[in-house]
């Protein structure tokens, strides 16, 4: 009877161990996959996602008007970075069906940047990849970490080489910035969770409406407001898919209003609505949005209590009184 109580007890301790063993290198593992998010995501408001695989690429090589929205400069730099690396079959075996991260970020000179975030294999060393790197292209060294690398004789990128991590931008202070990564991350776990539900999409476009003051003032003149006003703001996050055509570009998607106080929040839930209103718009109307209801007086209800807790009925009631 001992010697099956000693028995049970060693393989109970043998199993548990193991399993601790197991959880902890797979808590490690997941932990280490999300380097290349947390570096992505830091400070963006827009981020690209896709896998790095042949079809891919071959796809949107013919989508001519994905090429015109990007404009020649940007164009030109992905082409020269996946000529370089990506069509290099030594060098892309360390990065072959990664996901890869393009962030879309403010640049120090008032204009928008790349920055281009990939992580190295599991079972495949960084320093062997810099290695075939140095050994097969013009790459000198700034500071630790940072390299520099000349793709053609025109153009060349900062390259950050990481804790598994490649960070690439024609921005020094961008690759310095992803150097912050921020472990709690609203909009890092945002993209974590999207990632597990979708399947099978080309690519995906991540927003962080948290950010895009800071994006749109780089771009913009004067102040957010009018039209646009809506992006102050707004603690939401949006998931978009993109949708392959050779005539249009299309990107569906849904958004998460984070702010239970959020305006918005008040159509969360309405179903489809038919509209003619937008029949007696002119036809050279700029811009326009229309916000519809089900049941007027079930959504009056919460147009009350969404005024109350944001203390401004007794403003819309002297509103409507004057």
């Amino acid at each position: 009877m001992k010697k099956i109580i000693i028995l049970t007890s060693a393989l109970f301790l043998g199993v548990t161990f193991m399993a601790y063993l197991y959880f902890s290198k797979l808590g490690i593992d997941n932990d280490a996959k999300d380097l290349a998010l947390q570096s992505a995501t830091n400070n963006a408001a827009l981020v690209f996602s896709f896998q790095n695989d042949k079809g891919f690429y071959d796809i949107i090589e013919g989508q001519q008007l994905i090429q015109q929205v990007l404009g020649k400069d940007k164009m030109n730099l992905l082409k020269q970075l996946k000529t370089s690396i990506i069509d290099d079959n030594l060098l892309n075996r360390y990065l072959k069906d990664q996901q890869v991260y393009i962030s879309v970020l403010p640049d120090s000179n008032k204009t928008l940047n790349f920055l281009i975030t990939v992580q190295i294999q599991g079972d495949n060393d960084i320093k062997k990849f810099y290695e075939q790197l140095k050994f097969k292209k013009a790459i000198s060294k700034n500071t630790k970490d940072l390299y520099k690398l000349k793709l053609n004789d025109s153009l060349s990128v900062y390259l950050g080489i990481h804790d598994q991590v490649l960070t690439a931008s024609t921005s020094l202070k961008l690759i310095n910035d992803a150097n912050v990564r921020l472990t709690e991350n609203p909009f890092t776990e945002y993209i974590k969770e999207n990632n597990r539900q979708i399947k099978n999409v080309l690519t995906q476009v991540y927003i962080n409406f948290n950010q895009a003051p800071l994006l749109l003032k780089n771009i913009i003149a004067g102040n957010i407001n009018g039209e646009i006003s809506i992006f102050n703001q707004q603690n939401s996050f949006a998931v978009l898919n993109y949708n392959f055509s050779k005539e249009k570009i299309l990107f569906s998607g849904s958004t998460e209003l984070k702010d239970q106080h959020n305006y918005l929040k008040l159509f969360e839930n309405t179903a489809v609505q038919n509209t003619s209103i937008q029949n007696i718009l002119p036809d050279n109307t700029a811009n326009y949005a229309l916000y519809a209801y089900d049941d007027y007086g079930k959504w009056l209800k919460k147009l009350n209590s969404w005024q109350e807790q944001t203390k401004i009925l007794s403003k819309t009631g002297a509103a409507i009184k004057k």
